[in-house]
């Protein structure tokens, strides 16, 4: 049995629910495919709602030694119970995959983060309103998960944000400011804000030896001059 979403990693309020996830050997994975009951809710009038989704052995196992995205959830959930002695070694070796792919796509993250920053600014150039906060607040998901990467982690899901983007201060980022930063990307993502976001990234990415592949468009994006908003 495993505790999963926020009440594992510390973000949970008091009217959390409870996400676990069940466990089971093949044949009772299959039995409950079958009767199309994977996923369980309880309601009890003297505690929160508990949301209990079944998954197979086998899963884990394969998840162990192949790793991919899907294997984050496993990765950021606490063991409560584990009657076999199996399933704590593979979290563990989950999570240690998971981690080294996240480590992996960092240059990807930041280069779609780079992305988003440009066709932002261009969308302000030309007076598009809606483009430039579209692709600003993407870029804001493609640079969370760039620097939860940096780290060898896994980027939380978004309604986690607020109580784990303090994480990240350790790279350098006044306490605060990340959570803020991120913040400004999807409500009031003005240019010159922009380009002081990626000059920061930009620095922190080199020291870690990250590059990009970008070269006259940011230049030239980061030269522009525009009137604050």
């Amino acid at each position: 049995m495993l505790l999963n979403g926020s009440r594992a990693v510390g973000g949970a309020r008091l009217d959390s629910n409870y996400d676990l996830i069940w466990i089971v050997k093949d044949r009772a994975y299959q039995r409950r495919s079958d009767r199309v009951t994977l996923v369980e809710h309880r309601l009890r009038a003297d505690s929160r709602a508990i949301e209990i989704t079944y998954e197979n052995v086998e899963t884990l196992r394969r998840l162990s030694h192949d790793g991919e995205t899907s294997g984050a959830a496993f990765a950021s959930s606490s063991v409560l119970v584990d009657k076999t002695g199996e399933i704590v070694p593979l979290i563990t070796a989950i999570a240690a995959r998971t981690g080294k792919l996240a480590r992996e796509r960092v240059a990807e993250e930041y280069d779609s983060y780079l992305n988003g920053f440009l066709h932002s600014l261009k969308s302000w150039s030309r007076g598009d309103d809606l483009g430039a906060r579209a692709h600003a607040a993407e870029s804001g998901l493609h640079l969370v998960r760039a620097l939860f990467g940096l780290e060898g982690g896994v980027a939380p899901y978004p309604d986690q944000w607020s109580a784990r983007l303090a994480e990240l201060d350790a790279q350098g980022w006044q306490p605060g400011f990340f959570h803020t930063a991120v913040l400004r990307l999807l409500y009031a993502p003005d240019p010159p804000f922009q380009q002081m976001l990626e000059r920061r990234v930009g620095r922190l990415m080199e020291s870690r030896g990250v590059r990009h592949a970008w070269r006259y468009d940011l230049q030239r994006l980061r030269a522009v001059k525009y009137d604050e908003l």
